[in-house]
């Protein structure tokens, strides 16, 4: 994917979701820790994220839509490749999370306002 003025490349974008990763489940810690509920957690991200959709959407690109050409097109040859190197690499990702998310919980017992931290700082 190259570089265009204005275009991240898929490199940052991947950076940027893993921060905001972080950041969430750092958030939560930070309620639970307080003795809020976790609805409360929620209640309050939702809010947050329903305020930056509403700062961000009218600063969106306008694109033109396609009429002639098709929505979808399936992908071949190197990039059919890399496209199922990353959907295992997420799919075992997903699982590693979940599975270490289990583990806390029910071996370990950690506590649940601890959870979301351990998950954040394990490698």
């Amino acid at each position: 994917m190259e570089k265009r003025a204005g275009c991240p490349l898929m490199s940052g974008f991947h950076g940027l979701f893993s921060v905001g990763g972080f950041a969430g489940s750092l958030s939560l810690t930070a309620v639970l820790s307080a003795k809020l509920s976790p609805i409360t957690g929620t209640v309050a991200a939702s809010g947050l994220m329903l305020a930056a959709l509403i700062v961000a959407v009218p600063r969106l690109v306008a694109t033109p839509k396609a009429e002639d050409t098709s929505l979808f097109v399936m992908p071949r040859g190197v990039v059919a490749v890399l496209a199922t190197l990353a959907g295992i690499t997420f799919l075992t990702e997903g699982a590693m999370l979940d599975w270490s998310a289990l583990l806390l919980s029910g071996r370990i017992c950690c506590r649940s306002r601890k959870r979301a931290l351990a998950i954040v700082s394990s490698p």
